[in-house]
């Protein structure tokens, strides 16, 4: 019996170095029904040429290619010209081990699950700097039993480490909004609020790669502007479906925020005008919050207090040390 059709969403943007790893490991998949949707965002390099290529050698390659438009909108396209019963997405500087795919629809199949998901792992040219992303501490979640456990799937808010029931994103119409930081916060966070289970397996399946600018890249004024506005188009979405639900999205705002903050206060290299920007914005997100409605969940009070006293980065120092 043939399993069903899986359809991997990859946008391209000026990878052409990158690019033909990323695809080679979809070829070596151990699953073998699926598509993959290249969407080529106005690339300028040899990217679509490369792209072509792979066509050529197989045909469950497709290829969009469009005008420059960001990420979200070629992951909206991918979606809307997949012909698959679940989706995955994979960005074109990264790359699946080999069982990915296989691996994620047993656990979905076997869980009767809406999305299963695997450990990421980051990794370097030199691969001494390898690591595993120890982020999630569970494996199966009942969401419409414990909605609160979002908290947890959504520690690392990314898209490409998991599968998903398509129906669920077609049908509640969640799309990415377009921007070029933070996109994936807004889908996986709607996502999650229609999804009845989720399911994990502790596999390393998903190699994120870290560029040598990756780290260093300096955060810029539109990037911190884009985090809040996706913090407040989920808590509209929220108050406007799904108000029972408002008080742990108050919670996974601040966890959000914390998290979040940590990569903005890092990369904004000691430029203070921005410095003051993300703690004014963070201060500005949590000043309706009311403690008694967090006070329960500890390490998100002392997330909030970090938040308004302007001491993330000293706070989050202090909690590394004790983890050791």
């Amino acid at each position: 019996m043939e399993k069903d059709l899986i359809s991997v969403i990859v946008p391209v943007y000026n990878i052409e170095k990158y690019l033909p790893r990323c695809i080679d490991s979809i070829l070596d998949q151990t699953y073998k029904n699926w598509e993959a949707i290249f969407i080529n965002d106005g690339s300028t390099d040899n990217s679509l040429k490369i792209l072509e290529e792979y066509k050529k050698r197989d045909e469950r390659i497709k290829i969009i290619d469009k005008k420059n438009a960001g990420s979200g909108a070629a992951r909206n396209d991918g979606i809307e010209t997949s012909k698959g019963k679940y989706i995955a997405f994979l960005d074109s500087d990264d790359w699946y081990e080999e069982d990915f795919l296989e691996k994620l629809y047993n656990n979905l199949i076997e869980n009767s699950s809406d999305v299963s998901m695997c450990n990421p792992k980051m990794t370097y040219d030199n691969i001494n700097k390898n690591k595993k992303i120890n982020t999630y501490f569970f494996n199966e979640i009942e969401l419409n039993k414990t909605p609160e456990k979002i908290l947890g799937i959504l520690a690392m808010p990314v898209v490409w480490n998991k599968l998903y029931k398509k129906d669920i994103i077609v049908k509640n119409r969640i799309k990415f909004p377009n921007y070029s930081f933070c996109e994936d916060v807004e889908f996986l966070y709607k996502t999650f609020l229609y999804a009845n289970k989720v399911s994990k397996i502790e596999d390393d399946l998903y190699n994120y790669y870290q560029r040598e600018d990756s780290e260093t890249k300096k955060i810029k004024e539109e990037s911190i502007e884009q985090v809040y506005k996706v913090i407040k188009n989920i808590e509209n979405y929220v108050k406007e479906n799904f108000i029972e639900k408002l008080e742990i999205f108050y919670q996974y705002k601040i966890q959000f925020l914390y998290s979040i903050s940590q990569i903005l206060l890092l990369r904004t290299n000691s430029d203070k005008r921005l410095k003051k920007l993300v703690n004014k914005n963070n201060n500005l997100m949590v000043k309706n919050i009311k403690l008694k409605k967090i006070s329960k969940n500890k390490k998100i009070l002392v997330y909030y207090t970090a938040i308004k006293l302007n001491k993330v980065l000293e706070i989050s120092k202090i909690i590394s040390l004790l983890r050791r």
